[in-house]
């Protein structure tokens, strides 16, 4: 199983990347992460070219707990990640909800496995996104997208990148 792997190796892992190694201009990086037991990244450390003790930026990740989840194996639903500079205040990268609103039925879903209709909540997909950076939602009514033709909302997204609250 995947999470019984994950839970015999270490969690945390460091790597230093050498720049003209073994010459007088060597210069040398680190990068330290820490995985959960679910192989989720929680923390990463970035130091810059020649200060190995302190980071320069430390990410943080946080994920879904609850057991409405946990007890359907869904562990890494990406909740929010900030961003902390070195000499600085921690700033939130992007903060996720999921399962909201609820779903709508629809006539037109394939492959639905019907034991789980509107009033079953608890699947994991992302029902808001805000941040720095966020993927703009779009509803498609009676509009083809990737060959699929949709009937309804279609929970699809784009790719494309809006700046919000900048």
């Amino acid at each position: 199983m995947l999470h019984s792997l994950f839970a015999q190796f270490q969690r945390m892992r460091a790597v230093v990347t050498k720049l003209n190694p073994n010459t007088s201009s060597e210069a040398d990086t680190k990068t330290v992460q820490m995985l959960d037991t679910y192989g989720n990244l929680t923390w990463s450390q970035v130091y810059d070219y020649g200060n190995l003790s302190t980071p320069a930026r430390t990410y943080n990740n946080y994920y879904l707990t609850g057991s409405n989840y946990t007890s359907r194996n869904i562990y890494n639903r990406l909740t929010s990640a900030t961003v902390t500079p070195a000499a600085g205040s921690a700033i939130t990268v992007v903060t996720n909800s999921y399962d909201y609103p609820p779903p709508q039925a629809t006539q037109a879903t394939l492959m639905h496995d019907p034991t789980y209709g509107t009033s079953f909540l608890y699947r994991g997909n992302v029902g808001q996104t805000t941040g720095i950076i966020a993927i703009r939602k779009i509803d498609l009514r009676e509009e083809s997208y990737a060959g699929l033709v949709c009937s309804g909302f279609c929970p699809l997204f784009r790719r494309d990148a809006v700046r919000v609250n900048s």
